[in-house]
């Protein structure tokens, strides 16, 4: 079985979420970053398509090393 790892780190530590869907965990990442524009993409024009703001949020916050997010797919070991 696959499952796919979701990490948000962030100056406080690290979020970690497994999903059995890579668009779960996507959905994760986009929420994730609609709920922290406002606090750290002032003055950036926010792309009407969640996924296209979420991309650019992540790349943003990892230009200026504050936030990262990942998905990282894995078997399942017996």
């Amino acid at each position: 079985m696959r499952v796919f790892i979701a990490t948000f780190e962030h100056r406080h530590g690290s979020d970690v979420r497994v999903f059995r869907r890579e668009e779960s965990a996507e959905a994760w990442g986009i929420a994730l970053a609609a709920e922290y524009w406002g606090e750290s993409m002032v003055g950036v024009d926010r792309p009407a398509d969640p996924a296209d703001a979420a991309a650019a949020y992540w790349e943003r916050m990892s230009e200026i090393g504050e936030e990262w997010f990942s998905v990282v797919a894995q078997e399942v070991e017996e």
